[in-house]
């Protein structure tokens, strides 16, 4: 599976943030920081095997104003 976090200041307009350094195996753990902080903040992950079904777990961990 590969993710990337994405960050924006409008909740419209995404930047690409961070991508995994390499496909995350199944069965794995990896812990994910973003190099920037804007508003909004999202994971996108890709299935290593295109069209299988993939399950993720996600604990977001935030700062609010």
């Amino acid at each position: 599976m590969n993710t990337q976090v994405e960050i924006s200041a409008d909740g419209t307009n995404y930047f690409v943030d961070t991508t995994g350094d390499n496909p995350l195996p199944a069965g794995s753990v990896d812990v994910i920081v973003p190099s920037r902080f804007l508003k909004y903040t999202r994971l996108a992950y890709q299935s290593a095997t295109p069209g299988a079904a993939s399950t993720i777990n996600v604990i977001f961990d935030a700062q609010g104003t």
